[in-house]
């Protein structure tokens, strides 16, 4: 993976999204409507950033932000073959995030159907 600032697109057409998928194809994340999307060596890590406080993130919160992953991955597999076929075979990793400005804290993770905390995390009390 690369380290830069990803391409940033709004709607999955047009030259700017072509672009963002010819960066996706060498390793770029890109991000659709907010959340990145990047190709690993061996899975699509979907980075999908929390609301409010890394504190308040609980299970449902948590559950809300990668069911809006899910979503946006589908339209983005219905809006374009080329994505479509580019993860077509590939495990799906969503990272759940806590976006604070300069960096970005892993509150959690949905692989392979299954939701894990990482560590430190949940942080409050209503959290499973």
């Amino acid at each position: 993976m690369k380290f830069s600032l990803p391409l940033r697109i709004d709607e999955p057409n047009g030259p700017r999204f072509e672009l963002a998928i010819e960066q996706f194809k060498n390793g770029w994340f890109f991000v659709f409507r907010g959340t990145g999307f990047g190709l690993r060596e061996t899975e699509l890590e979907i980075r999908a950033p929390a609301q409010g406080s890394a504190e308040s993130v609980d299970l449902k919160k948590a559950e809300a932000v990668i069911a809006s992953a899910n979503h946006l991955f589908q339209v983005l597999n219905d809006a374009s073959e080329e994505f479509k076929m580019l993860v077509a075979k590939l495990p799906v990793r969503i990272v759940v995030l806590y976006d604070y400005g300069m960096g970005a804290l892993e509150l959690a993770e949905f692989n392979n159907g299954e939701f894990s905390w990482h560590d430190g995390y949940p942080k409050t009390g209503s959290a499973v």
